[in-house]
């Protein structure tokens, strides 16, 4: 089997201060929320293996402070552009490309990709900043995960875990 979890990243700034979409940074509130969202999986036993990330900074932050957060020192690390505002199915082909030899990995993105990939599942949930969704997919290579053996196994969002 093989678990992965895709986390929107935190809530970021917006304004002329950034020269490109690219360059934007978390706010106060989305470092909040992303301490908030990986403090509460920390509480509850969550377990990776890898962290991939979108190169962009926002996505870079978000990944930072769970990684801060959850105190991982073993887990591998990596970022791609092929996760800076992905459709769905690019989400698909990122996770299709990964090691056998990890059995749970972490995916920081964007949307419309996560909204997008979740309807490829007809899944309809509202995926705000920070969005984190668990899945599982009954098949033992990355390549054969696919929408027909994935299912949402679980997600959260600051304002669940605010409520």
């Amino acid at each position: 089997m093989k678990t992965f979890y895709l986390i929107r990243h935190a809530k970021s700034k917006h304004g002329l201060e950034f020269n490109s979409d690219f360059e934007r940074t978390l706010d106060q509130r989305g470092k909040e929320e992303a301490v908030l969202v990986s403090s509460f999986l920390k509480d509850n036993g969550f377990t990776c293996e890898a962290f991939i990330s979108s190169s962009a900074k926002r996505a870079l932050e978000t990944e930072q402070l769970f990684y801060e957060t959850l105190d991982y020192q073993m887990v591998e690390r990596e970022n791609t552009a092929d996760l800076y505002l992905p459709s769905g199915e690019k989400i698909w082909e990122v996770i299709n490309r990964q090691d056998d030899t990890y059995s749970q990995i972490a995916f920081f993105t964007h949307n419309p990709g996560v909204g997008e990939f979740l309807m490829l599942l007809d899944e309809y949930k509202k995926t705000p900043t920070c969005f984190f969704g668990q899945f599982e997919s009954k098949c033992n290579h990355w390549k054969e995960v696919d929408v027909r053996n994935t299912k949402l196994i679980n997600f959260i969002t600051p304002k669940i875990l605010s409520q």
